[in-house]
């Protein structure tokens, strides 16, 4: 009996197709707060893709061979109302999970590749330095890449909403 474990080439192309079409690279912003104790979270940025479908055999499908290829994703429901269907999303979010999905995904591609590249050029500069060094210009640089590929079109950049990414990158 083969092994249910392994992902076959069919599967790879199944999941490829699903990111695809359903597919979305981002890289996301979370901004610092700070509690009434005094610990305060820095803003920072994590990659991520989030895949969404009206179907539920397909988002179980998808979630199905993330399992087999052992990468981790948060999934939820959100429920259909009178005019519209139920969604089914996933997330895979993080440097390591999505470095691992990336490499998986990418030699694949090819509509979504361009964008792939430039969040796997983060992803990579961040692996290779402290989580905690200030994001240099170069990160930026491919945040707002990454931005511009997607179709997020306006003059901000990170500096001009966030005024706690500018404060964290003067700091180093």
């Amino acid at each position: 009996m083969d092994n249910q474990q392994v992902m076959t080439l069919f599967e790879l192309g199944w999941l490829v197709c699903a990111v695809e079409s359903e597919g979305c690279f981002s890289l996301r912003k979370q901004v610092g707060w700070q509690r009434p104790n005094g610990y305060k979270q820095k803003s920072h940025f994590y990659p991520m893709i989030e895949l969404t479908t009206t179907d539920r055999a397909y988002a179980n499908n998808y979630r199905r061979l993330l399992d087999i290829a052992g990468i981790g994703h948060y999934d939820w429901e959100v429920a259909g109302t009178e005019k519209t269907r139920p969604q089914y999303r996933t997330k895979v979010r993080g440097m390591q999970r999505m470095h691992k999905f990336m490499v998986l995904l990418i030699p694949y591609l090819v509509s979504k590749r361009n964008r792939a590249e430039v969040l796997m050029k983060f992803i990579e500069h961040r692996l290779a330095q402290s989580p905690t060094k200030p994001y240099t210009q170069v990160e930026l640089d491919l945040f707002n890449e990454l931005r511009n590929l997607n179709g997020y079109r306006t003059l901000q950049n990170p500096r001009d909403y966030t005024r706690d990414i500018l404060e964290y990158i003067h700091k180093g």
